[in-house]
């Protein structure tokens, strides 16, 4: 198991697309109703483009397959405050501490490039999120009808 970025790795494009095509069905409303509910773009392949645009994707590659992926944008220079919009882990790879692994790469590399907070918005529903978050010293910072808001202080 090894943690990688996106632009350092072999993967493509492509190979995001069909990973998160993949696991759509894990997310709850899948993640194709969230693009359409909260999302300027509607579709996967229109999604990942902007990922690897304006992001910074990590991705924790097992046997030469992506089992898990986060991707955080460190792109509010003013305030110093970045944003986890997506973090996922192949159902197969659950519990081997995959996404924390993930979230403890991007606050360090957020932390290195001196940003102050991290933030992460997730469903109420989403226990397993909240709880991996938590344990990673994200505080609830807001409650809005199903969405809860998460920061950590860097």
């Amino acid at each position: 198991m090894r943690i990688l970025d996106f632009c350092d790795s072999n993967f493509l494009k492509e190979d995001v697309v069909e990973y998160l095509f993949e696991v759509n069905k894990d997310f709850k409303p899948s993640l194709v109703q969230r693009l359409g509910i909260k999302s300027n773009v509607k579709t996967i392949d229109d999604y990942v483009n902007k990922l690897i645009t304006h992001g910074i994707i990590k991705i924790c590659e097992i046997n030469s397959e992506i089992s898990g992926l986060i991707c955080f944008y460190a792109n509010d220079l003013n305030n110093k405050v970045a944003y986890i919009p997506i973090l996922t882990v192949k159902s197969k790879y659950v519990k081997r501490k995959i996404g924390s692994l993930l979230v403890n790469e991007a606050i360090n590399h957020v932390r290195q490039h001196n940003f102050k907070v991290i933030k992460v918005e997730t469903w109420s529903e989403n226990i397993a999120a909240l709880s991996l978050y938590q344990k990673n010293g994200f505080i609830i910072e807001k409650v809005q009808n199903e969405n809860i808001s998460l920061i950590c202080t860097l």
